[in-house]
């Protein structure tokens, strides 16, 4: 072993490159596990201290005050499952507020500090002292900080039930355990107590029978469930008890806490993953690539140690050590690396979970991978060093060139015309399978740069968060009847020949015991644009996501019972969408269907104008028209979604930055690795080349096109296996957050792209590489 060793450390001292090469490849690729593992890890320790502190570990019930009977307290005493339970008072604000005098969408839900919160200082860090609200003073929750309007010292101004107007200022921010990911439609904000106590009492006479009332009082129930007991029986034993589902907004085990503020957190860790796999694969290649130039250029040294006695095992041990102490200290690197670097992605991911995230490293979980993934190479290294059986002592006096030298009788005549690119052509065909570990490496990265391109411009806010465009929004009065609705529709076509109505609301319904968001939609234009079937049109239809119709094992033409407020009714399923909303878990109705579910009153109608110069005029127009039946208002933007659309799309574009960032330097790599055995290969061929009047310069081009040329050619390769691939490969890794049927929108620039910059850095790391090339001296030939 220990001549073993000692070849190793002088072939490593002799040929530091493929051996710098190596450490380099596996340092990037371990960062990048490392710092995914990290971040999931970090992401989920999160999410469970936040449960605790919010004491919801169990379930968690949202209800109306006047629905929060004593039937419903008493079943709560009486189940054996639930060790304990309180609630906390809360007022929902359902109007627009005032942003320092700009009508926008914010926060809805006011609270007290009940002393669980903890508060963000300036630099994104929780504060460690006890935070004080005082009069007048609002904080809110961590994701209201993307609002480009809302900053530290804004007011935001509220109208009440009582006539009168509440103004607050921000103060800071918050960590909202429960509703702070950016996919929550619900946002809460804080108060102070003297606050919160004084607009409770002044409106003591909510009423939840309009649906315009300026403040709402919700009750938040807390259960905590005795060990071993069962989320789903215990919400099912409670609601045959009271009818608890039918009298709540909504029910949330810790379980949809969990998915809820995981989904694109997972999402990215399963895209650094597959990433991952496929830089598992190119150091593979280059390793095997790299063992073949070595095996074929030592070819009479590694014949003159077997001649003296090394076995087959000792000589290929000599390559599997070496390898082997590259990727241990490559692992060693990328996890160094990994420590800087995991707070910045972290920090990426904390605007999208609203929840404090430490910068904490999964040693132990990274150096396990890290040790899976030498075993694959060594395994790996095992196959590769095979050849070295075949090598004979008595071939290696020849250097063995008879027998590895050429692989290939495809010639390609040479013109003059342009000379350096056929006689790079020429060198390519003529040895046509050294370069075909060159063009699978270009072809995986081309491919996977396509692949997140595609994700990356798939993920728009219309394919992601589907919205209603309108102008005006008529928000329901109690006088509000279903024929109001063709009264509506008739009234703005004569106020606007091609204006538009949609009416919307969003109900609880429950399937097979289980609840579900079921949209209710009456309009023109789809909500979601159907994958198969079509939408709803009449009372007894339904449509429905293919994920949940999968998980229901449900095809269109097949029927579901639906349950909402004591009622039941059976809806036939017309077709199939998909919506990140709810994680792809929702269903829809038309406004008819709703009613024979007790929901007799849409919540608000969405009005688009194509003259939009009339907007002012005709929203005057439905009010002084529909007094009692309609509210309308010009719509404003609404700010989670805003705020939504620009977490994700910063994130999509540092991820796609760093994967295309470490492509490149992959690409570097492997071109350095490859061009230095190729250098040493032909360097009696550079120096005939030089010796018939070819230039340092013209050599180093040539030398340059003929990469360029292999990474076109797998560009082609790894363009033609995306457009087949994407699609497939995209949908399976986007069902997490709902799309079961990712459509990307395939345009020559996203083929073009991945294509012109990998044969581009081709091109120049090639020439970089060729630099050896000016020291080759026609005098060299003398020697050979």
């Amino acid at each position: 072993m220990r001549s073993v060793l000692k070849i190793m450390w002088a072939n490593i001292r002799h040929k530091k490159g493929a051996f710098k090469g190596v450490i380099a490849l596996m340092a990037v690729m371990v960062m990048s596990f490392a710092i995914t593992i990290s971040n999931t890890d970090n992401n989920k320790r999160a999410i469970k201290d936040a449960l605790k502190r919010a004491d919801a570990e169990g379930i968690f019930i949202s209800i109306n005050s006047d629905q929060m009977t004593d039937e419903i307290s008493d079943s709560f005493d009486k189940n054996n499952d639930v060790a304990s339970w309180r609630t906390e008072k809360r007022m929902m604000t359902q109007q627009t507020k005032e942003i320092n005098g700009k009508s926008k969408d914010v926060p809805d839900i006011l609270a007290k500090n009940n002393g669980n919160y903890r508060f963000f200082d300036d630099n994104d860090n929780i504060r460690p002292d006890s935070v004080t609200i005082g009069k007048g003073e609002i904080y809110l929750s961590y994701k209201m900080k993307k609002d480009k309007d809302i900053s530290i010292g804004s007011d935001i101004k509220f109208t009440v039930e009582n006539g009168g107007s509440e103004t607050f200022t921000v103060k800071g921010f918050y960590e909202d355990p429960l509703f702070g990911e950016i996919m929550w439609g619900i946002n809460n904000a804080l108060i102070s107590d003297e606050d919160f106590d004084r607009i409770y009492a002044e409106n003591a006479d909510i009423s939840t029978d309009s649906a315009i009332v300026s403040i709402r009082s919700l009750d938040y129930c807390y259960l905590r469930l005795r060990d071993g007991a069962d989320s789903k029986d215990v919400i099912k034993a409670l609601d045959e008890e009271c009818g608890l589902k039918d009298a709540s907004n909504f029910i949330y085990e810790a379980s949809t806490f969990e998915l809820y503020n995981s989904l694109i957190v997972d999402t990215g860790t399963k895209v650094i993953t597959l990433f991952t796999a496929l830089l598992l694969l190119i150091v593979l290649i280059t390793i095997n690539d790299n063992i073949a130039s070595s095996v074929e250029m030592d070819y009479s040294t590694l014949g003159i140690l077997k001649a003296n006695g090394f076995t087959i095992w000792q000589i290929r041990m000599i390559f599997i050590c070496q390898y082997v102490l590259a990727l241990v200290i490559g692992s060693v690197i990328g996890i160094i690396l990994t420590i800087p670097l995991t707070g910045l992605l972290g920090g990426q991911f904390m605007k999208i979970t609203a929840l404090f995230t430490e910068n904490r490293i999964s040693l132990g979980k990274s150096a396990l991978v890290s040790l899976v993934i030498m075993l694959i190479c060594v395994f790996f290294i095992s196959l590769s060093t095979r050849r070295v059986g075949k090598i004979s002592p008595v071939r290696a006096i020849s250097g063995g060139k008879d027998e590895v030298y050429f692989d290939s009788r495809l010639n390609v005549r040479i013109r003059k015309k342009p000379l350096g690119f056929f006689v790079a052509l020429r060198q390519i065909t003529s040895r046509i399978t050294g370069y075909v570990g060159s063009t699978a490496i270009v072809s995986l990265l081309v491919f996977f740069m396509i692949c997140v391109m595609a994700l990356t411009d798939g993920l728009d806010a219309k394919t992601i968060f589907s919205t209603v465009e309108n102008d005006i929004v008529a928000v329901i009065d109690s006088d509000f009847e279903l024929s109001d609705m063709a009264a509506l529709r008739n009234f703005i076509e004569e106020q606007d020949k091609n204006g538009k109505v949609s009416f919307m609301d969003a109900i609880n319904g429950d399937i097979d015991d289980e609840q579900y968001i079921i949209r209710v939609h009456d309009g023109e234009d789809a909500l979601f644009p159907p994958l198969d079937g079509r939408p709803p049109e009449y009372d007894n239809e339904i449509y429905i996501t293919e994920l949940l119709a999968d998980e229901m094992d449900k095809k269109i033409g097949d029927s579901i019972t639906v349950r909402n407020n004591g009622k039941e009714a059976d809806f036939i399923i017309t077709g199939f969408f998909q919506t990140v909303y709810d994680a792809g878990r929702e269903l829809q109705i038309t406004v008819d269907g709703a009613v024979k579910l007790g929901h007799d009153t849409p919540y608000q109608a969405y009005i688009t104008l194509s003259d939009k110069s009339r907007c002012e005029a005709v929203k005057d127009a439905i009010n002084d028209e529909f007094k009692g039946i309609y509210q309308a208002s010009l719509s404003e933007p609404d700010s989670s979604i805003e705020n939504m659309i620009d977490t994700v799309d910063t994130l999509l574009v540092s991820i796609s930055s760093a994967i295309y960032a470490v492509c490149i330097i992959f690409a570097a790599i492997a071109v350095h690795l490859v061009c230095a055995k190729t250098f040493q290969r032909e360097r009696h061929d550079i120096g005939i080349y030089k010796s018939q009047g070819f230039t340092s310069k013209d050599l180093r081009i040539q030398f340059a096109l003929r990469f360029a040329v292999i990474s076109l050619i797998g560009s082609v390769i790894g363009s033609v296996s995306a457009f087949f691939l994407t699609r497939p490969l995209l949908s399976a890794l986007m069902r997490i957050i709902g799309l079961s049927n990712f459509l990307p929108d395939f345009g020559p620039l996203m083929f073009l792209l991945p294509a012109a910059a990998m044969t581009a850095s081709f091109f120049v790391f090639a020439y970089a590489a060729s630099s050896s090339i000016n020291n080759v001296e026609i005098r060299e030939l003398i020697t050979e």
